[in-house]
């Protein structure tokens, strides 16, 4: 496997994702009808307008996960910042990845209300994954200018469709 990367379309902002966290979060594929949604933060560093995504947290028992949302609530997302940040100085929050029960996610109603909600409480962009049960989908969330939808780079349509990228 390889790093994922995905990009604005003219290339304005880059997203790195290494191998390790493309694994971690394509193991909470919703695959049965009764998963219920998954969903954590993303961590790594920015260089200028680009991201290097390094580190996925898992759902912790205070996360409300049903079929269709997911809502974190543990701490456990901060205390892994907190544990990773005390080994990397440089490590930051990037934004969030959740699942979704489709084979090609698309953002819901509830996913575009809380990308609005990100944008006015963090002053700089984030990244946001929906892992759905055959792609990722990435999107980037721009402070007081809405959300771009990231395509995939470097990778053929069929690693992407059999999501071993």
């Amino acid at each position: 496997m390889r790093q994922l990367t995905l990009g604005t379309e003219n290339r304005s902002s880059i997203v790195l994702i290494e191998p390790s966290v493309i694994t971690f979060i394509s193991r909470h594929r919703q695959l049965t009808q009764t998963a219920c949604e998954a969903g954590g933060v993303l961590l790594g560093h920015i260089r200028g307008p680009h991201f290097h995504i390094l580190a996925a947290t898992e759902p912790g028992r205070r996360d409300r996960q049903t079929r269709t949302s997911f809502h974190r609530r543990d701490k456990v997302h901060e205390q892994h910042f907190l544990k990773a940040r005390e080994k990397d100085p440089f490590i930051t929050y990037l934004g969030d990845w959740h699942s979704h029960p489709e084979d090609t996610p698309t953002p819901s109603a509830l996913d575009e209300h809380e990308w609005n909600v990100l944008e006015k409480h963090v002053s700089r962009r984030c990244v946001c994954l929906i892992q759905g049960r055959r792609t990722v989908g990435g999107y980037l969330v721009l402070p007081d200018s809405g959300v771009v939808a990231l395509e995939q780079i470097g990778a053929s349509r069929r690693e992407l469709q059999s999501n071993t990228w």
